[in-house]
């Protein structure tokens, strides 16, 4: 049974370069050579075989099955760190964020969840007004107000989260590294939310 074939990348000297030779019962080949002027060597991918066990054909088949294979591995590689930047974009102040009286201010999920709740339970008890906290700023607003501030700011969350599970899914999509290095993961978010109160 053959071995499988592997390659190398290396540099080799240009006047040292050779495509394909023979050295001590084995055939050397080096392919996809790019010469590096400034450094006035060959660039290449690089596989020793023992001489006469492989076709120089089959020698090729296999890097033509190696480069697809590293395509591959290369692409998921792209698609999985600009998925981690779309992700990091989501839960930056750039998405993250509404004006409050001229104050850039946030409240995450749990909190407005908490915050919606207990309002809902003051109401039930009869009480008119609350208070919300955001930072170190204290305001006194009527439950009404400060459910329909929640409520908007939850719109607001969740039309975001849905362009980032739109550009998540389109990044997945792509066929190569050039279109998932060129997407733009800030496209098709809403404008943050300006309130007063």
């Amino acid at each position: 049974m053959k071995k499988t074939i592997s390659f190398v990348r290396t540099s080799i000297p240009a006047d040292l370069f050779k495509k394909e030779y023979a050295l001590g019962g084995l055939t050397i080949y080096h392919l996809d050579e790019q010469l590096n002027v400034e450094m006035n060597a060959y660039e290449c991918w690089e596989c020793s075989v023992r001489s006469g066990e492989y076709t120089q054909d089959e020698v090729m088949a296999a890097f033509e099955e190696f480069k697809a294979k590293l395509a591959a591995s290369e692409l998921a590689t792209a698609k999985a760190q600009k998925i981690a930047e779309i992700d990091a974009y989501d839960t930056s102040d750039a998405v993250n964020g509404f004006i409050l009286n001229g104050q850039r201010v946030w409240l995450d999920f749990g909190l407005r969840d908490r915050v919606y709740q207990g309002n809902e339970r003051l109401q039930r008890i009869g009480r008119t007004d609350t208070t919300l906290w955001l930072g170190k700023q204290c305001y006194n607003l009527s439950i009404e107000q400060a459910q329909n501030i929640i409520s908007h700011i939850e719109a607001y969350a969740k039309d975001c989260y849905n362009v980032t599970a739109s550009h998540k899914k389109a990044v997945s999509e792509l066929t190569n590294i050039e279109e998932v290095e060129k997407y733009d993961i800030t496209a098709g978010y809403p404008a943050q939310l300006k309130m007063e109160v």
